[in-house]
């Protein structure tokens, strides 16, 4: 679980319909800013940084995952990871355009590699907005996660 995999998925996305397509924001690329909803994303120069951030924790909880396979907590904590992996990259936003869509992806790749089912966030566009924008102006991923938890019962 690497930016390359999140650019890699990027790119098939977009590859032939945008110009950036598997180009996350740099120091020498994209955007200063990018606004989503009433949000601000970080400057293009703190997305490396950040996403490495964000990688080095998924790797180790997945390493977790993987060797505690017997865990009674083993799916709420993985759906728990998805979704702060979710919300994370939502709030770093490293690419130009189509970060819900990539991130949503990623965050079904997360679950799948810690061989989990990947979620539909089949649920009200604005009930979804709002736990990420709750998560963005508080750093509570909670409701996040009860909505992830909601809709994917744990066994």
């Amino acid at each position: 679980m690497t930016a390359k995999l999140l650019c890699f998925f990027h790119e098939q996305f977009f590859q032939g319909v945008r110009a950036h397509a598997g180009k996350h924001r740099s120091a020498e690329y994209g955007a200063e800013f990018l606004w989503f909803g009433p949000n601000k994303s970080l400057a293009r120069a703190q997305v490396p940084d950040e996403l490495a951030r964000v990688f080095a924790k998924v790797q180790a909880s997945v390493a977790s995952f993987d060797a505690n396979p017997t865990d009674p907590s083993y799916d709420e904590s993985a759906l728990r990871l998805a979704a702060w992996t979710h919300a994370e990259h939502i709030r770093i936003h490293p690419f130009e355009d189509g970060n819900g869509r990539t991130c949503r992806l990623f965050m079904n790749g997360v679950l799948i590699r810690v061989g989990l089912q990947p979620i539909q966030l089949e649920v009200p566009k604005q009930e979804y907005l709002n736990c990420l924008n709750w998560y963005y102006s508080r750093g509570d991923i909670g409701p996040l996660e009860a909505l992830c938890l909601r809709i994917y019962p744990v066994a």
